[in-house]
């Protein structure tokens, strides 16, 4: 059985997606990309969703991660 994952989102100015899951990770994707896998409104500007694990990895692949969850570090 596929679990579900909540995720939680909200459209920046530039029209974009930034997405929070709930490791606390956040990732920044492009709205149509969001839109296609999530299967939100064109009009939704922030709320929650549930997505399947092969979904969420659908999504982290084709965003940019622009934050760690709290307790990690980049390391370079």
């Amino acid at each position: 059985m596929n679990e579900l994952r909540l995720i939680s989102y909200r459209r920046t100015v530039v029209g974009w997606y930034n997405f929070d899951t709930e490791a606390g990770a956040t990732y920044n994707i492009e709205p149509e990309i969001f839109r296609e896998i999530t299967g939100v409104s064109k009009e939704a500007v922030l709320g929650c969703a549930e997505v399947t694990e092969e979904e969420l990895w659908e999504l982290t692949e084709n965003a940019r991660l622009i934050k760690l969850p709290e307790g990690f570090e980049w390391v370079v």
